[in-house]
C-alpha cells in the first residue's frame, strides 16, 4: 500500500541540494514539491527506504534530512495551489 511521505532538508551546498531535488524527481512517479525544501512523495517504500534513497546522496555531518508519514489531514497556510490539489488528489484533507 502507498504511503504519502513529507521530506524536508537543509543541505549546505547548492550542487548538493539540486542533486537532491533531481534525485527525488527521478525515483519517485507521484512527487510534489511544495516549498523550496519540502517534497510530498507516495510511493510503496517503508520510511527507513525513503531515507536510505536520500542519505546516501548527503552530508553525513553538514545535512539534515526528516522524513515522515502523513496521514490523513493536513494543515497549510499560503501552500501554493499544486500542494494542495496533490494532497487532496492523494487523499489527504488539507485544512
Amino acid at each position: 500500500m502507498a504511503l504519502i511521505f513529507l521530506v524536508t532538508f537543509d543541505i549546505h551546498d547548492d550542487v548538493t541540494r539540486l542533486t537532491v531535488d533531481a534525485l527525488l524527481e527521478h525515483l519517485y512517479d507521484d512527487q510534489c514539491r511544495i516549498q523550496q525544501s519540502v517534497w510530498l512523495i507516495k510511493t510503496d517504500k517503508d520510511t527507513a527506504a525513503v531515507k536510505s534513497d536520500i542519505k546516501e546522496h548527503i552530508d553525513p555531518e553538514e545535512d539534515r534530512l526528516f522524513v515522515t508519514v502523513i496521514d490523513t489531514r493536513a494543515g497549510a497556510v499560503n501552500l501554493e495551489n499544486a500542494g494542495i490539489v496533490w494532497l487532496k488528489k492523494n487523499g489527504i484533507e488539507v485544512v
